[in-house]
């Protein structure tokens, strides 16, 4: 699967549900040197804002999560057809 989504949530219970969707969108093959070889990036932020219940003050804060494909060495992966291709565009990225 390829595109960006855009999910907005207010509690924590939707955030479990949307790293979910993001593993199940992740795209994983087997080579010969990795069982659950990465063919995709995955980028996931959380821009969050937090309530003080002792001050009257607001705090506002970012996390990014990334899960960069592996680079592999076409020999040892033993990828052949779609699998060699994925990987030389994988490799350059």
């Amino acid at each position: 699967t390829v595109g960006n989504i855009l999910v907005s949530t207010d509690n924590k219970d939707e955030v479990s549900e949307i790293l979910e969707l993001a593993q199940k969108r992740r795209c994983v093959k087997a080579t010969k040197s990795n069982s659950q070889s990465s063919r995709s990036h995955l980028l996931f932020t959380i821009h969050f804002e937090v309530d003080s219940d002792t001050e009257s003050s607001r705090r506002k804060g970012c996390l990014r999560i990334v899960d960069l494909a592996g680079s592999e060495r076409l020999e040892k992966s033993g990828s052949t057809g779609v699998l060699a291709k994925e990987a030389k565009h994988i490799n350059s990225s």
